[in-house]
């Protein structure tokens, strides 16, 4: 049974939710104009920004863009064009009976494997930041405090409009030029290298890591050859024990067997690590696998995989991993960093 196409097929909702993000991936159609309705600005984000106490700000009536968690919408401040992200309450509703879903699904399947109810109610409260906007306010602004924008040549993060940050519920910051990555657009040849480069060096380097490497969430400005991260809700500071388990991943993923002896320490199936072994060379040398076309949700079809014990830092660096992966299917470029991975690990 494919689970993935079950839950879009029967489970997918206007308003978004969990199970919409966990296919997101497979849906890449962010074309708001195939909503059928929407709520207009005034009536979904906060009444402050209408009163007329804020000078020099508009907001459009309808919005841009409602992805699975978040509806944007556009407005320019002080003559700067501007986007506002808010997570509408019927957004929240769907995230919280889905995340109940989930953790009902936890307790019934722990009565015979007593980790699982743990590991479900850590995995919900990572989904459950995802509808914190304050939460993914306080992730822009870790990241310009760390200085990340320096530290990759061509790759941007949001700014954020300071002049709006004290408003509860909304997300303002500035318009970044560029298109989402899986568009039909004439890419870089290095624009494979540069993502994986930006995702492995956030987690080493500055002990942050995207979760969520959907490739909505990355645009490309083909003009400057810019690449733009723009969502944070998935992102989460590391401390050194979640790092020290990340790079005992990576380490182990030099041989099949070495990545084998590590994963099994956690109870993982022998063909969940052959499966991320064989994934992952893609970031070691261009060549293909007979492993290529399988997804991150393929391994919750495992035999065994309830059994698993990962800690939630590797089930997040897994699901990321894998969409760089799927993401590198997609745009056909070279993802290739072993030189980084020589120097890091």
């Amino acid at each position: 049974m494919d689970i993935s196409k079950l839950i879009s097929k029967f489970l997918q909702r206007i308003d978004g939710g969990i199970f919409e993000k966990l296919v997101q991936f497979q849906s890449n159609d962010n074309n708001f104009e195939q909503n059928i309705t929407y709520e207009p600005s005034y009536k979904i984000l906060p009444k402050v920004l209408f009163d007329g106490n804020i000078e020099l700000l508009k907001i459009d009536e309808k919005p841009v863009c409602k992805g699975t968690i978040g509806t944007i919408y556009c407005g320019y401040y002080n003559n700067k064009k501007i986007l506002l992200k808010v997570v509408t309450i019927n957004t929240k509703q769907n995230v919280k009976k889905d995340l109940n879903s989930i953790k009902f699904f936890g307790k019934i399947v722990s009565l015979i494997l007593p980790h699982i109810s743990s590991i479900t109610t850590e995995i919900c409260d990572k989904f459950v930041c995802e509808t914190n906007i304050e939460r993914e306010k306080q992730m822009c602004n870790l990241i310009h405090k760390k200085k990340f924008d320096n530290f990759l040549h061509n790759i941007e993060f949001l700014i954020p409009v300071i002049e709006l940050s004290h408003i509860d519920g909304i997300f303002a910051y500035y318009y970044k030029e560029g298109v989402p990555i899986y568009n039909n657009i004439e890419l870089k040849e290095d624009v494979g290298k540069r993502i994986a480069l930006c995702f492995f060096k956030a987690i080493y380097e500055y002990q942050i890591i995207f979760g969520d490497m959907n490739p909505g969430n990355i645009l490309y400005n083909e003009q400057t050859n810019i690449i733009s991260f723009i969502d944070y809700g998935c992102v989460f500071e590391l401390n050194s024990n979640q790092i020290d388990n990340i790079k005992c991943l990576h380490k182990a993923q030099i041989t099949k067997d070495s990545l084998w002896n590590y994963l099994k320490t956690w109870d993982a199936p022998r063909i969940l690590s052959d499966t991320i072994y064989y994934k992952s060379r893609i970031f070691y040398e261009d060549k293909e696998t007979k492993h290529s076309f399988t997804t991150f949700f393929d391994i919750l079809n495992y035999t065994n995989i309830a059994k698993t014990k990962l800690p939630t830092e590797l089930i997040v660096t897994i699901r990321a991993t894998y969409q760089l992966i799927e993401l590198k299917q997609l745009l056909g470029l070279s993802f290739v960093i072993s030189e980084y991975f020589e120097f890091i690990l």
